[in-house]
């Protein structure tokens, strides 16, 4: 049986942008000097450990103990829009009213 291998925080950080970008799995194994199988594998060990959130979930669930003092956002407000789309085709596409 292969050895486990050790993960560092760096080369999570770089499957998750790298998976963000839309990078292949061959590209990131590549640049990882890993198989693609480990890349995929760990993609879905980290998908499932943190549920990959945007960074505005992140933030309100790390500051969930705090008042939330403004009104709803308009739509296609940059938050709003960022969390509907997020992990979509749309994602990263800006909002457009004449869709």
């Amino acid at each position: 049986m292969p050895k486990q291998r050790t993960w560092s925080e760096q080369e999570d950080e770089y499957i998750l942008q790298a998976m963000h970008a839309r990078v292949t799995y061959d590209v990131m194994a590549a640049h990882l000097n890993v198989s693609r199988n480990a890349v995929i594998e760990r993609r879905k060990r980290l998908k499932a450990a943190r549920l990959i959130l945007p960074p505005v979930i992140r933030m309100q669930e790390e500051n969930a103990d705090c008042e939330v003092t403004r009104g709803p956002l308009p739509p296609g407000h940059p938050i709003s829009w960022g969390v509907l789309t997020y992990g979509t085709m749309l994602d990263g596409v800006p909002f457009d009213p004449e869709r």
